[in-house]
């Protein structure tokens, strides 16, 4: 995906505007981040997932937030089934990563009403922290006892550390000139809808530490094209352009 860029040496963030599930995120790949060490990992095949569970690219997010008001998402760009009333019904159990009691619905994908979820009102819910908690859940969760070493019914796990408060001694830095097109990169655990924009955040006196989520969405950065692809690692040739869907209306910042 092409990105029109703004702003020299700034800290560059994915947020990811999706369901909450410890089971449907990634992160932004390319160019590298903080959780690239030396930018080695970069577009390769699940690189996302490098490194130790708790701390691999896709496991800094925060989990379990809502939104603060009603849905104001044109509904021509949900991108998730509505369980509302009986609907759950005609989910089968095999979609499921984990099966509770009873239910048709894996209570991790849709824990709470339908139109809650952050991608009903994309930039309104929530952010524990722009560059993310680890495991997602910084105030704990019932049934997410980080100690126990059990699969958290809600996604995550509890008590992560803040990334901005970490010192990431083999980050990588890019510099993008003002102005330029420049292609950027995420990939995806498990797809379970939802949406994502790419925002930069100059860094401060204070350092990397010291980016807000406030920061973050004073700069959205505008698509260079109206399409996008899907590839697989570094294979140019695997590469599948489409026509995205994308929207200016319905979100916060507004615009973009």
């Amino acid at each position: 995906m092409g990105v029109q860029s703004n702003m020299l040496q700034a800290s560059l963030l994915l947020f990811i505007l999706g369901p909450l599930s410890v089971r449907g995120h990634g992160n932004m790949m390319w160019p590298p981040t903080w959780f690239d060490p030396n930018g080695t990992v970069g577009l390769t095949p699940g690189g996302f997932m490098h490194g130790e569970y708790e701390t691999a690219p896709n496991m800094w997010y925060t989990n379990w937030t809502f939104i603060p008001g009603e849905p104001t998402l044109d509904p021509s760009l949900y991108s998730m089934p509505d369980f509302h009333g009986d609907a759950y019904k005609v989910w089968d159990k095999v979609h499921c990563f984990t099966s509770i009691g009873e239910t048709d619905v894996c209570p991790t994908w849709y824990p709470t009403s339908f139109d809650r979820n952050p991608w009903m009102a994309p930039g309104t819910a929530e952010v524990f922290s722009p560059c993310g908690i680890a495991g997602g859940n910084p105030y704990g969760i019932e049934g997410c006892d980080y100690k126990s070493g059990e699969f958290c019914t809600w996604g995550g796990y509890s008590f992560g550390p803040d990334a901005r408060d970490l010192e990431w001694k083999d980050a990588v830095w890019t510099e993008w000139p003002r102005g330029e097109k420049v292609e950027v990169g995420w990939g995806l655990k498990a797809n379970h809808g939802g949406g994502y924009s790419y925002r930069l955040c100059k860094v401060g006196e204070d350092g990397p530490g010291g980016v807000t989520e406030e920061c973050f969405q004073k700069t959205p950065l505008k698509s260079a094209s109206e399409n996008s692809w899907v590839q697989y690692g570094y294979d140019d040739d695997s590469k599948v352009v489409f026509k995205a869907n994308r929207t200016v209306e319905g979100h916060i910042p507004h615009g973009y």
